[in-house]
């Protein structure tokens, strides 16, 4: 694989489920997606090739972009709860982006009434409150 071509939808299933690859293999495509942001690929490379190092980075990679997803998907991979920190990590990188549904529910999952709260009312204060 070259570093820069990405595999396709169908060629990405191949090599996940139906040729046999190894462990490197997995791990550099899974680092090939990681690159380019692509967290959701990235994880089903590193979910199969059991590679938790790579799965711990997408979990910190999540809450920097505020990716309430990709951290629910890497938390699941890594079989482990998520914890109120991360939440709100995920949570406060999300208002500042002006994800705000991101931060409404990570606000919500960690259990931070005060911070959802704040971010319902900066919904209202611009006047797109179809996001509460």
């Amino acid at each position: 694989m070259r570093r820069d071509i990405l595999p396709d939808y169908q060629k990405k299933q191949r090599l996940l489920y139906a040729e046999q690859r190894s462990e490197r293999e997995l791990i550099d495509h899974g680092e090939g997606f990681l690159k380019e942001d692509k967290l959701s690929d990235a994880i089903e490379f590193y979910q199969k090739a059991q590679y938790r190092a790579g799965l711990e980075a997408i979990k910190e990679k999540a809450k920097q972009m505020g990716d309430v997803m990709a951290l629910m998907q890497a938390g699941k991979a890594l079989s482990q709860p998520l914890s109120e920190e991360d939440w709100r990590l995920t949570g406060d990188r999300a208002r500042e982006l002006k994800k705000y549904s991101f931060a409404l529910y990570a606000y919500e999952k960690g259990g931070n009434d005060d911070l959802l709260q704040e971010v319902r009312e900066i919904i209202k204060a611009e006047g797109n409150d179809r996001d509460t």
